[in-house]
């Protein structure tokens, strides 16, 4: 783990230690990698991957979690299981 990783480390949410991990040490996939960047760029956020609207980003038809076709234009639902988390 470089310094920078290292400072970067606390702030990885325990569910994505293990994707973090593996990117960091080249391991196991580009699609790993790929799936470590949107992360970090989303602050962590699986639906922020989803909804990414940063076209111009060399990886974003790449992303996972249901890339490639989903742009600015998406009708997915943020909140699909109804749950209303809108912390008012």
């Amino acid at each position: 783990m470089t310094p920078t990783q290292a400072l970067m480390w606390p702030y990885v949410p325990p569910k994505y230690r293990t994707t973090i991990t593996r990117a960091w040490e080249g391991a196991p996939s580009y699609r790993n990698a790929i799936t470590a960047k949107c992360l970090e760029c989303t602050g962590y956020q699986r639906m922020e991957i989803v909804r990414c609207t940063a076209d111009g980003c060399q990886l974003w038809q790449y992303r996972p979690y249901g890339g490639g076709d989903i742009g600015p234009e998406s009708t997915i639902d943020p909140d699909p299981m109804g749950e209303g988390g809108g912390g008012v």
